[in-house]
């Protein structure tokens, strides 16, 4: 019996060794050993298979980074939130390779399946809120530790998305808070 998880993680095999394009349901029954029958028993098309696995791997990065940014509030907890994305991919090189070749588009080109859409709207404040927030953590020659972030609002004029100012000016305001207690 092939659950659902095992398609997935067939999945990332192949889009990790040859990108989103190698994952027909063929060459997924190929790597699985499954019936096409199987496959399409539990995923309606290809397209809804390759967008539940860029959701869940997503989602399981951010589940994490987003906990990290929470408890983020003195050196340590900063320190803590830049390591987690290091120790993340260290942990997770299949789906790092996914997040770092490539794109949401890569995996689904126009609409999203109707049962992923909400998925992945709810996913969009927090993507658009996170990736803006670059975090360094360093030490100088004197050996003097810096902190730095990028400015969502900054960044924020880079993109047409007036929707994100408010989520962008309170990001600003707990990264200069954290910045504050350190």
């Amino acid at each position: 019996m092939f659950e659902r998880s095992d398609m997935t993680g067939a999945a990332l095999r192949l889009v990790a060794d040859r990108g989103p394009q190698a994952v027909t349901v063929a060459a997924l029954a190929r790597e699985l050993g499954a019936p096409t029958g199987s496959i399409y028993h539990r995923y309606r098309s290809r397209e809804q298979l390759l967008a539940e696995l860029w959701m869940e791997v997503v989602e399981g990065f951010q589940a994490g980074f987003v906990a990290s940014l929470a408890g983020a509030d003195d050196l340590e907890g900063a320190v803590d939130t830049a390591r987690f994305m290091a120790a993340w991919t260290r942990e997770h090189p299949l789906e790092a390779r996914l997040l770092l070749l490539h794109r949401r588009q890569d995996f689904v080109a126009g609409d999203w399946p109707e049962d992923l859409a909400a998925r992945a709207a709810a996913l969009e404040p927090q993507i658009g809120a996170l990736l803006p927030c670059n975090v360094v953590v360093r030490q100088d020659a004197a050996g003097k530790v810096q902190l730095e972030f990028m400015d969502p609002n900054a960044v924020l004029t880079l993109v047409d998305r007036p929707e994100m100012k408010d989520i962008a000016k309170e990001v600003r305001q707990r990264l200069e808070n954290a910045l504050a207690r350190v």
